[in-house]
């Protein structure tokens, strides 16, 4: 194909001679001319991009689509010119068209206005209008007066209703009080005696066991000769404190009443006393043993 001398192209064009063959022509330079600067201005003009991956570009034809575009407009000159107006004139004063004939008038003395006499129905008007307005306001300010009157009682009646039942709830309350208080006493009361006849009934039946276990136990004491050393241990130990006791106590009994009366009255010893009060406690000891 890059062989010169090979025909290419339409069969039916003229035969265009091949390079070598002769000289060439100035129509087939400047055919060739041609096609060189179209072929240059084909590569120099911007080419369609690549198509998309997965895509392929298809020749469409788009000539109704065309249009022609110029570097500079058409372009024509007119003109117009206005006609010449006036300003408008002022309007002219208006003057309603004349109908009917003209007609006098009559006047006799006494048919115009005489204030004299027309001003006395309007001022009873105006007397007697505010008379009444000034009537109704007062009787509206002795019922508003009566009204705040009323309210007055109404709020004292309510605040002494409100004191009463205030009062009343406090005296409920003071009484369920003093009920739950009674209850309460009352229920402590049958607690503590129920307390009380248990323990009478349980001293009552000690004292039953105990009346046949105790003679038994202290004879059985005496028999192994334990309540004899228990005996002198007591007379030893127990009289002495017991008898000083004694008489510490009525030595403050003589002195209280020695200080109450102002009598000086001879008091014997302690020794005395319990040289006095031996026999009368040996006797006690020997109730206790019993």
């Amino acid at each position: 194909m890059h062989d010169k001398r090979v025909v290419r192209g339409s069969t039916f064009t003229g035969r265009t001679q091949a390079a070598g063959d002769g000289p060439e022509s100035g129509a087939a330079r400047a055919r060739r001319r041609a096609l060189a600067r179209r072929a240059a201005a084909a590569r120099l003009r911007p080419h369609t991009p690549p198509p998309a991956p997965g895509r392929r570009h298809h020749p469409i034809q788009t000539d109704h689509f065309l249009e022609e575009l110029f570097d500079k407009g058409s372009e024509m000159e007119a003109g117009v010119q206005t006609d010449l107006l006036l300003d408008r004139p002022a309007s002219p004063l208006y003057v309603p068209a004349k109908t009917g004939a003209d007609a006098h008038t009559q006047i006799y003395p006494g048919d115009l206005f005489d204030f004299d006499v027309e001003v006395q129905p309007v001022l009873e008007v105006l007397v007697g209008k505010t008379a009444e307005q000034a009537l109704a306001e007062a009787a509206q300010e002795e019922e508003l007066a009566a009204l705040r009157e009323r309210r007055r009682r109404y709020c004292e009646l309510r605040d002494a209703a409100r004191a009463e039942r205030a009062r009343l709830r406090a005296a409920d309350r003071r009484l369920h009080l003093e009920k739950e208080a009674l209850v309460s006493q009352a229920q402590a009361q049958q607690a503590a005696a129920r307390e009380a006849r248990s323990a009478a009934a349980a001293a009552a039946l000690a004292r039953g066991w105990l009346a046949d276990a105790v003679p038994a136990a202290l004879r059985g004491l005496q028999l192994r000769g334990c309540l004899a050393a228990a005996e002198d241990s007591a007379a030893a130990d127990l009289l002495p404190w017991l008898v000083d006791e004694v008489a510490a106590e009525i030595e403050a009994l003589l002195t209280s009443r020695d200080l109450v009366t102002g009598q000086c009255l001879c008091r014997c010893s302690v020794r005395g006393l319990y040289t006095a009060y031996l026999p009368l406690t040996k006797s006690l000891y020997a109730d206790l043993q019993l």
